[in-house]
């Protein structure tokens, strides 16, 4: 249930603006009821209060307000600090870093395949390399073909020469292990510069669904492309040794190497950066695309497309047990862990003017998992700022969870979601895909096209093995999206792999932005 203490009590005369005001909130249980208070002094005349004493109350969780109790979760009483007061409905700003923009040099990030690497086929699982194809100049609609022997950056490069017909795979490249801040984000490719026949491209950008195709400037033009923000990298700053030249032949360098800016990104709690690359023309070995890498440049400036206010969060809770731990900033959601049948299969909650509804396609009830009294999980510690949002989770057996969101303004928007079991046993929990300690892939779709793509782990020995945990170490969906206004906007999550009949799927909680309002 929920408790509204009513409006506090105006002051009998205003207050100055700016004048330090005190706000105190608690909190007590007293047997199965509730004691709660809310007061407000400036050290002066105004000391207005509202108080409501024994409450009834069989489900202990609190909307907006966090508080994590000692020992077993069974203490009598929480305390709070860093109490803030906002006026409107949306959570502010952060702060941009000021500076010179592209400030750093580059850190250069050669593309690497595998279960260790940084690229993979875009919305697929990370260890799957059937996207990677031999060491050859010839066209291949289907793959990759990994180019050995060509002198690219750490020895490898791959190529994407496609005629019509391609079903070649969008790739992505993750930039993980940011500290936040603002990044200039580039792609770099290699390009034939002796040979007007060969006008190699890339197709790259920070959001799959609208990919830029880009060629060489001091090169013929090439239709369907552009050469706005491409660079000749021997003219770029890195911080590492970087070939920017190759194939030396009869006293000339037959290939350079060629940076394309893709924009800038903030990062924040350490969120990897994905970058995702194709050849979106199909002019065969005369435009191919050779990708060899990506780069980040630490900047001082504003980013110049993803200035981000928050709009709305969600975080998931159980409310069957004492001690729900709630993020600060989300509003909740909550559902009994020990009674399925008590849960729904459809949510809705009302923020401002959203009306979010988090539902089961299927119909089947949702399952709730916490932290709280479940000694098979824990609330993960270490540096991390998300440690209560990931301590509990909405879940379901059948694989997909839609969100739907009305009320939205036409406008661009980020949304973001983690899917962490805070299971600290030997297997994965609800993030297991085929088998119990293989991790699933879950899909973000929105628009009937896959934008993103994330393992879920666990704090166990199949996952993380600790609950000392960062930021960076939640697996987290995210990317960009333009809405209409016209109608309501609804996001797909699917897991993709089952273990027998199970189709496992989590989801901690969600955030949307709304970009440069």
């Amino acid at each position: 249930g929920s408790t509204t203490l009513g409006p506090v009590p105006a002051a009998a005369t205003i207050v100055p603006a700016h004048t330090p005001v005190d706000f105190a909130l608690m909190i007590a249980r007293n047997s199965n009821h509730l004691d709660l208070a809310v007061r407000f002094t400036d050290r002066g005349s105004y000391r207005p209060s509202q108080n409501l004493l024994h409450v009834a109350a069989t489900n202990f969780s609190f909307d907006s307000a966090a508080f994590l109790m000692a020992d077993n979760l069974d203490a009598t009483r929480g305390a709070f600090s860093n109490v803030g007061i906002e006026f409107g409905s949306t959570l502010p700003e952060a702060a941009p870093e000021t500076g010179d923009d592209d400030a750093g040099p580059i850190t250069y990030l050669d593309a690497v395949e595998g279960a260790s690497g940084n690229t993979f086929k875009t919305g697929g699982a990370s260890n799957d390399t059937s996207w990677v194809g031999p060491d050859s100049s010839s066209n291949n609609n289907t793959q990759w073909n990994q180019r050995l022997a060509v002198e690219g950056n750490d020895s490898t490069l791959f190529q994407g020469a496609v005629t019509a017909g391609n079903a070649r795979p969008q790739l992505t490249t993750r930039i993980a292990g940011l500290a936040d801040g603002a990044y200039a984000i580039w792609a770099f490719y290699w390009d034939q510069v002796v040979d007007d026949t060969q006008n190699w491209i890339l197709s790259a950008g920070l959001d799959p669904g609208s990919l830029t195709t880009y060629s060489s400037p001091g090169e013929p033009v090439v239709s369907g492309t552009t050469k706005a923000g491409v660079t000749n990298a021997a003219e770029l700053t890195f911080n590492t040794g970087v070939s920017v030249q190759a194939g030396f032949s009869g006293g000339v360098y037959l290939r350079n190497l060629f940076g394309i800016r893709l924009g800038q990104v903030t990062v924040s709690s350490g969120v990897p950066v994905r970058v995702y690359l194709d050849n979106n023309l199909n002019g065969g070995s005369g435009n191919r695309a050779w990708y060899d890498g990506v780069g980040y440049q630490r900047t001082g400036a504003p980013a110049d497309t993803n200035a981000y206010v928050a709009l709305l969060g969600v975080d998931f809770n159980r409310d069957d047990a004492l001690g729900s731990p709630s993020q600060s900033g989300f509003r909740i959601v909550s559902g009994s862990a020990t009674s399925q049948a008590a849960n729904a299969a459809s949510y809705t909650k009302t923020i401002g003017s959203h009306e979010v509804t988090v539902s089961q396609p299927d119909g089947e009830r949702f399952e709730f998992r916490g932290a709280n009294t479940d000694s098979s999980r824990a609330i993960p510690g270490g540096d991390t700022a998300l440690s209560y949002l990931v301590s509990d989770f909405i879940a379901t057996r059948k694989g997909a969870i839609d969100i739907r969101i009305a009320g939205l303004p036409a406008g661009d928007y980020l949304f973001r979601s983690w899917h962490l079991d805070p299971f600290t046993g030997s297997a994965l929990g609800f993030a297991q895909g085929t088998a119990n300690n293989v991790p699933n892939l879950i899909e973000a779709r929105f628009a009937g096209v896959t934008r993103d793509a994330v393992e879920p782990t666990a704090l166990g020995t199949a996952g993380l093995d600790t609950t000392f945990i960062t930021d960076s170490q939640i697996p987290t969906l995210e990317f960009l999206f333009t809405h209409d206004g016209a109608s309501p906007t609804t996001f797909q999550l699917r897991a993709i792999d089952s273990n027998g009949t199970d189709r496992f799927l989590l989801l901690n909680g969600f955030q949307l932005y709304r970009v440069n309002p």
